[in-house]
């Protein structure tokens, strides 16, 4: 299976009269884009354009970590497929100079 293959429903999981939201069995949370953007808006304010940039790229690579642990755990067959993919695009023709 491919990852464009998956279905984001099948990936989430919810509970309409809990409140708890599930992707791939973890527990995360939605929130508005424009909330995000007030967030976003006030911490620049607040700490400074550098400061929150660090954060939003900081939580950014560990929310991206954290999916691709998950993705590994939940999903290998996914995960090895498409892993081979990046390698066999990015680092087979590389390698094959060296040779």
């Amino acid at each position: 299976m491919k990852t464009t293959q998956l279905d984001f429903r099948e990936l989430l999981s919810f509970n309409p009269l809990g409140g708890v939201i599930l992707f791939l069995g973890q527990r995360v949370y939605l929130m508005d884009a424009a909330v995000q953007s007030l967030l976003r808006k006030e911490m620049i304010e607040t700490l400074g354009q550098e400061m929150v940039s660090k954060l939003l790229t900081r939580s950014a690579y560990s929310q991206g970590w954290r999916i691709t642990e998950t993705v590994k755990k939940e999903l290998p067959d996914v995960w090895l497929k498409q892993r081979k993919a990046y390698w066999d695009r990015c680092y087979a023709p590389c390698a094959a100079m060296v040779i």
